[in-house]
């Protein structure tokens, strides 16, 4: 796993991009920042803003919420998925501390263009 570019095929494989067209899923692949975490590395930290829609394109994660020095899983998350797209919308911080379970590759679409493209695609 590396940072090499997100393909279309990967986006593809995302639910959240079903019924979009290559040319606009390729506006997509165009803003989104492929990155690597290992086992046990935050993807988000509860109560922190949104970084952005975080794509889940390799690996497992793993939603805790934290409360008085416990963590307790909520969900778990398997690729290919996405997360934090309710919070890059609406601004408002992330409930939950998001961390990986296995190596993963992830990608990052800031909120700028998150909203911007979102709101352009109607069938996201």
């Amino acid at each position: 796993m590396g940072d090499a570019p997100v393909t279309l095929e990967e986006l593809r494989s995302v639910d959240l991009f079903e019924g979009l067209e290559d040319s606009e899923l390729a506006d997509w692949v165009a803003v989104a920042r492929p990155y690597h975490l290992g086992p046990g590395e935050v993807i988000h930290e509860q109560g922190d803003d949104p970084k952005g829609l975080q794509l889940l394109l390799e690996g497992e994660a793993q939603a805790l919420m934290l409360e008085n020095g416990r963590s307790e899983p909520v969900s778990r998350h398997r690729a290919p998925t996405w997360m934090g797209g309710v919070g890059s919308l609406t601004g408002n911080p992330i409930p939950v501390r998001m961390q990986t379970e296995t190596d993963s590759r992830l990608a990052l679409i800031p909120p700028d263009d998150f909203r911007r493209l979102a709101f352009a695609q109607p069938l996201i």
